[in-house]
């Protein structure tokens, strides 16, 4: 789990797999105006190999907030970067 607060709402990430039998596997993405309570985002951003991953904010304006996304794939230990643009709610 990584949590990010930018622009007066938390961002967090979460590596998901079966427990016990996996060190990580899908990766969602949740937001929060409190912090505490999250909205899970109804499709991963990654269904399958994915490890640690992690969250940049990078840009705002009235309509997105910007992030890089660094993504660990486990096939091969790489690390991805892919831009994340988010539609202000």
């Amino acid at each position: 789990i990584e949590v990010v607060k930018y622009d007066n709402k938390f961002f967090m990430l979460i590596n998901a797999g079966l427990v016990g039998l996996s060190n990580g596997q899908s990766l969602w993405l949740a937001y929060s105006s409190d912090g505490k309570n999250f909205k899970v985002l109804p499709n991963p951003l990654f269904k399958e190999n994915t490890y640690k991953s992690s969250l940049l904010p990078i840009s705002t304006n009235d309509k997105f907030n910007t992030f890089m996304l660094y993504q660990s794939d486990k096939r091969d230990g790489s690390i991805n970067a892919y831009k994340l643009t988010l539609k202000k709610i």
